[in-house]
């Protein structure tokens, strides 16, 4: 037996220790320009500058500042096998600070705004579990909606429509120009609808033998590297000329004569059910494929058009109040962006 000499003593733990309270942590090497408040007696390794701000400076001044002036930080980095600033060379960079009065005006104004957006993301993510717990009860059944009751029924995919692969035959220089357009892949990962704003131009010639994609069609990524991550399902909810499918997905498209709602599926293969229904399906060993046979053999229990429509009504409202509250954090996060810009900057004084 022998002791390893790679422990850290005592001495050296009292010097790890030593940091006062309120000292701001600025990260140094790789992701360069994180920062923190120490609250409280502690340290930090050797990859965190720290900063003791003595009485003419607030923390909390000094925080925001670097978070301002990452851009600046990272211009004063080394490049080694990572991104370094050295201690040495942290401590030559120069910031403009106003008298320490100011400098609390200023970091409490930006602290209400960092209080607002915790909140708003606090609420985005109770919004989300609801919609979550919504998802589950309704799709199954589990949970009716008033005026409706009476059993489901079972139906099979190739019950209800049938599939088409997307483009085939292109090369690199086929695509990023044309009059034609097409759904991207991540596209269809992303989200429960497609959108619209989020194509690419391909070039398709007009005697080509091309799937053409229509409004309420579902799209289904094929293959991933993983079974989890199989058969993500999107459906298109606006009619759009010449436009295609990437080849890495397949579209299905239901019978003229079906009566269902296509967002209600896209919803439910999206819920927990629907993707361990796809998950199963996945064959593979290093990439898993769903074969459109076995997918058109997929059973889904199925409520009436008109309990569908109900459904797919109380899940969009609850999408929609999610996007306004994403949309209000995202404004603050600008918000909060423009007043950093004016304010540690002295452009705007607050005293």
């Amino acid at each position: 037996m022998y002791s390893s000499e790679r422990m850290i003593t005592q001495d050296g733990l009292d010097v790890i220790r030593s940091l006062p309270p309120n000292t701001v942590l600025v990260t140094c090497i790789a992701s360069i320009g994180k920062n923190a408040i120490l609250r409280k007696l502690g340290g930090c390794n050797q990859q965190i500058n720290a900063v003791i701000p003595n009485e003419d400076h607030s923390p909390e001044f000094l925080y925001y500042l670097f978070e301002y002036n990452k851009p600046y930080l990272l211009a004063n980095s080394g490049i080694t096998a990572t991104r370094i600033i050295s201690k040495a060379d942290f401590s030559k960079l120069n910031f403009a600070t106003p008298l320490v009065e100011e400098q609390r005006t200023i970091a409490n104004a930006l602290s209400d705004v960092d209080a607002l957006l915790i909140k708003l993301d606090q609420l985005i993510t109770k919004k989300r579990d609801l919609k979550q717990a919504a998802v589950q009860q309704l799709l199954t059944g589990k949970t009716r909606l008033p005026g409706f009751s009476g059993e489901w029924e079972v139906k099979s995919m190739q019950s209800l429509g049938q599939t088409y692969g997307g483009l085939t035959g292109k090369t690199k220089e086929d695509f990023g120009h044309g009059t034609s357009c097409y759904i991207p892949f991540m596209n269809v990962m992303t989200d429960t609808v497609i959108n619209t704003e989020w194509l690419e131009f391909v070039d398709v010639g007009a005697t080509e033998a091309q799937n053409q994609v229509r409004k309420g069609d579902l799209f289904f990524n094929g293959s991933s590297e993983t079974p989890e991550e199989v058969g993500f399902c999107s459906v298109l909810m606006e009619e759009r000329p010449n436009l295609y499918l990437n080849s890495f997905c397949f579209g299905f498209r239901f019978s003229q004569d079906i009566k269902i709602n296509e967002l209600f599926f896209a919803y439910w293969f999206r819920s927990k059910a629907g993707r361990k229904a796809m998950s199963i399906l996945a064959q593979g060993a290093t990439r898993y494929n769903i074969a459109k046979s076995a997918f058109m053999k997929l059973d889904i229990t199925l409520p009436c058009e008109a309990e569908q429509t109900a459904i797919v009504t109380v899940l969009g409202d609850m999408d929609a109040e999610i996007s306004r509250l994403e949309a209000r954090r995202n404004k603050t996060r600008d918000l909060k962006q423009g007043m950093m810009q004016e304010l540690l900057t002295g452009r705007i004084r607050l005293i």
